[in-house]
Order: structure tokens, then sequence, then C-alpha cells
């Protein structure tokens, strides 16, 4: 079952851009960028909703699910392996 939280796990290293750049295409932007990239580096959009959790091999973990007005971010993760744990406390 997946989990809900605002803590972002230790494997999550990466995130997918997934901003629609052009709507009649449907082309999407794509870049992976590095969780310390707050904005992608390619399209330049913030992270937002919809964002893909990846882990440093470039696996989607996850999905960013939420975003408040304090940019406070809630990710949503597949069930976590044995090697996998999370750095911080904060969970909702």
């Amino acid at each position: 079952m997946p989990t809900t939280t605002t803590t972002v796990r230790k494997d999550h290293t990466d995130w997918r851009c997934n901003t629609l750049l052009e709507p009649e295409s449907r082309t999407y932007c794509g870049r992976v960028n590095n969780m310390h990239d707050t904005n992608c580096r390619e399209c330049v959009t913030e992270r937002n909703v919809g964002s893909d959790a990846m882990d440093a091999e470039r696996e989607p973990i996850g999905i960013m699910r939420k975003k408040d007005k304090d940019g406070v971010e809630t990710w949503e993760y597949k069930e976590a392996s044995n090697k996998e744990t999370s750095c911080g406390n904060s969970t909702t």
C-alpha cells in the first residue's frame, strides 16, 4: 500500500518534471532533476503536483500529490524495500 508523507524518503534523490509544454501535441518536459533543484533545469517550472519521485537509478518510486501555500510537498511513495529509510521525522 502506498504511503503519503511530507518527509522525503532517503532513496528519493531525484524528481521528473511532468509539466505540459505543448497542449496541442501533448508534449511534456520529462527532465529528471536533483531534489536540491526546486525548479526544473529544462523548462524552469517549479516542482509541483504530478512530479515523479525518482531514486538514484532514475526508477519511479512515487509522485507528488499536494503542495500547500507554504510550499510543503506531500509525496505518495510506493511500498519501500528493506534498503530504504526516511530522513527527517515529519509524516502526515
